[in-house]
């Protein structure tokens, strides 16, 4: 069964505010699904995903990807500073 992540979740995960993943949605940057209402949800494989090609882009190559966890210090292939890195990437698109 796929997990869905909140937004709180999202932003956390990305070291984001709310407000910047609300524009991610709205300009249609970061995969999402809406339930009813408004309330939105986001699928973690999608989001790795997203990071994943995200990494690529900055790096100049489709062919690096990034392995995501959950709790990137108990991961041994990506460092923090690797994801940190990333995640100031991710930042620099939202406020372009």
């Amino acid at each position: 069964m796929e997990i869905l992540l909140t937004i709180n979740e999202v932003a956390e995960y990305l070291k984001l505010t709310k407000s910047a993943v609300y524009s991610l949605v709205r300009r249609r940057k970061i995969p999402h699904i809406k339930l009813t209402g408004k309330i939105l949800r986001f699928k973690e494989s999608e989001i790795m995903q997203w990071v994943n090609d995200s990494a690529a882009m900055t790096h100049g190559t489709e062919k690096k990807t990034l392995r995501v966890h959950k709790n990137i210090k108990k991961s041994s292939t990506v460092s923090p500073s690797y994801v940190d890195g990333i995640i100031r990437s991710v930042k620099n698109e939202i406020l372009r």
